[in-house]
């Protein structure tokens, strides 16, 4: 299977001088059946926590990771076993974060100003990584568990075959 990503992410959002708690939302859904391997939370400075949640067509919900103690320099990906975390299509991820821009955050770099997002430490992110593979993908290949290498292709895919 191909690996693939989406990132659950705000663009828009605006933490307020001294906010301790400023909280921001973004949701993404699955446009196939897929297989999650793994999730990964990225923020910035201000980064304080960030939970995933998934939200199923049934309108059940399902918690699938907390970070409650966000660290910039203690990034870390979250894996399943492969196989281990199904979504149907259509099943929303919503990421919630929360942002300390006080002056009780020893790493916030200016608590006076309004922080948005950015591509500089001392801007913002607010990003949630969802990687997954496509259960209904066929790429119709015979691979050599011992190498790794194609064995078969489909006819006329001269690029798979190599």
């Amino acid at each position: 299977k191909e690996l693939h990503n989406f990132t659950v992410a705000d663009f828009q959002f605006a933490i307020p001088p001294g906010a301790s708690h400023h909280q921001v939302r973004a949701t993404r859904a699955f446009d196939v059946n897929a297989s999650v391997l793994g999730l990964f939370a990225h923020m910035h400075l201000r980064g304080k926590d960030m939970t995933f949640k998934a939200h199923y067509g049934d309108g059940t919900d399902e918690t699938l990771l907390v970070v409650p103690n966000y660290s910039f320099d203690w990034q870390m990906a979250y894996r399943y076993a492969s196989g281990a975390k199904k979504f149907p299509k259509g099943t929303e991820i919503e990421c919630i974060a929360h942002f300390d821009n006080s002056a009780f955050n020893p790493y916030n770099p200016d608590p006076t100003d309004t922080v948005k997002y950015g591509p500089q430490t001392y801007h913002e992110m607010m990003f949630g990584f969802v990687f997954y593979t496509d259960d209904d993908e066929q790429l119709n290949l015979d691979i050599d568990p011992n190498t790794g290498h194609v064995i078969a292709a489909p006819e006329g895919d001269e690029q798979a075959a190599r």
